[in-house]
Order: structure tokens, then sequence, then C-alpha cells
């Protein structure tokens, strides 16, 4: 979360910068400036861990032939719902949020702040009323940004962290791959022990074919994302603003085929989704021998640095890539970092994190866990707050980003906090006590 909010407020303190030139030459010399850069890694991990909760839970409610009617379960996720602690209580956190802050948001703007570049209703008001049906609906990553933004002569300003959980619902629908049930023999000639012989047989099939078919859709994301980069000379990482050759650059392009495609993004998903499946088959009881903890660690640090800092080359223009290179690297990437951060969960789950485990299991991440969601919402309205009510240009350097990435966080925790408050937990416990009182619970 720190990780989005950090590579946003430099985005965002980019377009207001007097020195942006100067900026990015300075700052595109040095290797770890690629953690901005190439920080847009980080939402992989949202992918991958939405897709290990999904697929633990929902196979628990196969196995355990639920009471909760599939089109109950259809609705509840469409509330947006995830499933939360130990005990996996289901919980909507996504729409109530989204659509009361969106409201608050729009019809407080005016009075939010003031200047010279101060705009008289939101920026992005007039989109919103545009395309508010594509967000309600989870299918505004597919929204043309750049023709709308010249319909609407607006931004977006809002909804522009949505696209990732979009996404996500979007990838649900692998969840049933992995967990393909087969018909129950039906015979009264078997005795009970080889009826569940015969179904263990049956389930077992079904399953080998859907992890296959789950594998065959991450192929099939790897090969659409090369293709797609390929054909469309993309760069190896978003392109703001500078590109190789010191060209401006209009990034819109690389979202609009890109960035915010499931078929480019659901890979992390799915890798998330086949190791949930597999802590619930195996009941989280995974031994690994002391060689393959060691060389699992190895391979999951390398891969990741590998994909986050490989890019660094082209990007401060020591060798610029060519355009097979960028196919190749785009093709791979989110899949290789969410196997990363996969086997990082893995390990952590099965006993062999060590002092990552210690570190990841600190209980004071609880409490901040529970507004994660809400201050992903709010940050982005929080920061171009900012900007708007600016009388002048910012003078940029990394002190001067790290300090506005301070404040715009502590703000964005805060107004998490009160729309958590008031709104998400609302709507949870709302949800819980309509279920309960349908039977569902």
């Amino acid at each position: 979360m720190c990780w989005i909010v950090l590579g946003h407020t430099l985005l965002v303190a980019l377009v207001d910068t007097d020195n942006i030139l100067e900026f990015i030459f300075v700052y595109r010399q040095k290797v770890l400036f690629m953690i901005l850069a190439n920080g847009f890694l980080c939402v992989d991990t949202f992918f991958v861990i939405s897709g290990i909760m999904v697929g633990y839970v929902f196979q628990q409610i196969v196995e355990n032939e639920t009471r909760m009617k599939y089109i109950v379960y259809v609705l509840h996720r469409f509330i947006r719902s995830v499933w939360v602690s130990d005990s996996f209580t289901r919980s909507p956190r996504l729409s109530p949020a989204l659509i009361v802050f969106g409201a608050i948001y729009i019809c407080l703007w005016p009075q939010l702040g003031s200047g010279p570049n101060y705009p008289s209703k939101a920026p992005d008001e007039d989109m919103c009323r545009e395309t508010w049906y594509y967000t309600v609906f989870y299918i505004n990553n597919f929204l043309p940004m750049d023709k709308l933004e010249q319909k609407t002569k607006s931004i977006k300003i809002l909804f522009s962290g949505c696209w990732a959980s979009v996404n996500r619902s979007e990838s649900e629908i692998c969840k049933h791959l992995p967990i393909c049930e087969g018909p129950s023999p039906q015979s009264p000639g078997l005795r009970p022990s080889e009826v569940a012989k015969a179904h263990y047989q049956i389930k077992s099939g079904y399953r080998k074919i859907g992890v296959f078919l789950a594998l065959s859709f991450a192929a099939g994301t790897i090969i659409t994302s090369g293709v797609i980069s390929y054909e469309n000379n993309m760069a190896e990482i978003v392109p703001q603003f500078i590109t190789d050759g010191g060209k401006i650059a209009d990034p819109r392009e690389y979202y609009n085929y890109f960035y915010q495609r499931p078929y480019c993004r659901m890979g992390p998903y799915i890798v998330g989704l086949l190791l949930g499946y597999t802590f619930q088959v195996t009941e989280r009881k995974i031994k690994l021998s002391r060689p393959v903890v060691v060389i699992g660690w190895i391979l999951s640090t390398v891969t990741a640095l590998a994909v986050l800092f490989s890019p660094y080359s082209s990007f401060s223009q020591h060798r610029i890539w060519y355009n097979w290179e960028c196919a190749l690297y785009n093709a791979f990437k989110h899949t290789a970092f969410g196997m990363s951060v996969a086997w990082v969960v893995l390990a952590c789950v099965t006993g062999y994190g060590g002092v990552v485990n210690v570190f990841l299991s600190w209980k004071a991440f609880v409490p901040f866990s529970r507004i994660t969601y809400c201050t992903y919402l709010v940050h982005p309205a929080v920061l171009y707050l900012f900007h708007y009510s600016l009388k002048g240009v910012l003078w940029l350097n990394m002190w001067a980003v790290i300090v506005h990435f301070l404040g715009v966080l502590f703000i964005s925790i805060v107004l998490g906090f009160f729309l958590s408050l008031l709104v998400e937990s609302p709507a949870i416990q709302l949800e819980r006590a309509v279920l309960r009182s349908l039977g569902y619970y």
C-alpha cells in the first residue's frame, strides 16, 4: 500500500514540477530509482493475495457443500466481498465504500480548496457522469481513457486506482478452473467404500483438468501480453512523460492496451488461485526439504530483483532495449513477480518463512490491514486536492517527494479510517445479518 501511494505521489508531483527534465535526468541514472520507476509491479502482490484467498475459500465451500447457493455467492461477490480473518468471514468491502466516497468527493470538491488552478467542480465530475455505470459494474478498465478525456474535458482521478479491483473481479472467472468436481457416482450396487473411492477418482480427474485449464489461462496471459507489447512497440515500463530518446510520451496507450486489461494482468491472480487451492487440498500441511527451501528463497529473491531492476539499462539509456526484448519482458514480468510473492506466502504459511514470517506476522499490521482498501481508495483524491490548491509549481527532489508522500499517506490513513468506520464496517455487518436471516451462515 505504501509503495502504491509513494509511486502515485511521484507521478502526480511530476505534473506540477518546474524541473521535470532535470529531476528525471538525474534520478534515472540511479539504480534504486527503479523501485519507483518500476513500482507498478506492486499491484501484482494484491492480485496474488486475492487469488490465494478466493482459491482457498471457494474450494472450502465446494468441499463442505455449503448451503450458500451459487447465485447468492455471485451476488455476494458482486457487492465486492473479500475473505478476511482466520475464520474467513465473508464481508463486502469494495462497492459501498467506493460509491459513498465517490458521491461525497463530487459534492464536497468545490468547498475543499481554492486557488488560481483550482477548478470550480471536481476535475473528473463530467467523466464520472459519463461512465459511472462502468465503475459500478466493474468494467471501467475497458474504457478508452484518451477519447473520454477529450470528450469530457476532464481527467480520471477518483476511480484511477479502481482498475486493480476491477481486474480482480474479472479474474474471478478463473476460480472455477482448478475445482471442477464432475458427477458423483450413483449406483445402488456399490458399497459405501466403493462409492467413496469412485467419487475420489472422478474428483481427482476433474481437478487435474481444472489445474491444466488454469495453467493454460496463465500461459495465454503471457503470450497475449507479449504479442500486444510487440505489436504496439511498447516500452519495458509504463512510460511517464519521458521515453527513450528524451521524447515526451503519453502513457495512456500503454494503459489502454496493456496495463489495465485483465487478459494481460491475470497471471499473478491465477498463481495465487492455484496456491490457495493447494493450501485447501493439503490442509496447509506441506513438507519441504531444507535444500528445496533454500533454493526456493534464492530463486524467488533473484526473480523479484531481476524483474524490478532489469529495465535499468534501458531506463537509464545506457542501452536501449529492442522491441522484442521489451515484449519478452512485458510477457513474463507480472507472472514472474507474482510467483516470487507466492513463494513468500507459501514459505510463511508452511513454517519456512523465518524472520520474514516474524515480520509479516507482526500484530501492529492488523489494524492497518482493516483500512488498507479505504486508504487506497481515497489517496488519489488527496493527492489531486493538494496539487490543484497550489498557487505555484514545485521544485522537486527526492526529499520533497518523501515528505510529500508521508503527508499524503497520513491524511489518507485518517480518511480511510473514517470511511471504513462509517461505511465499510456497517456494510459488512448488514450483509452478515441479511445472510444469517436467510440461513446462509
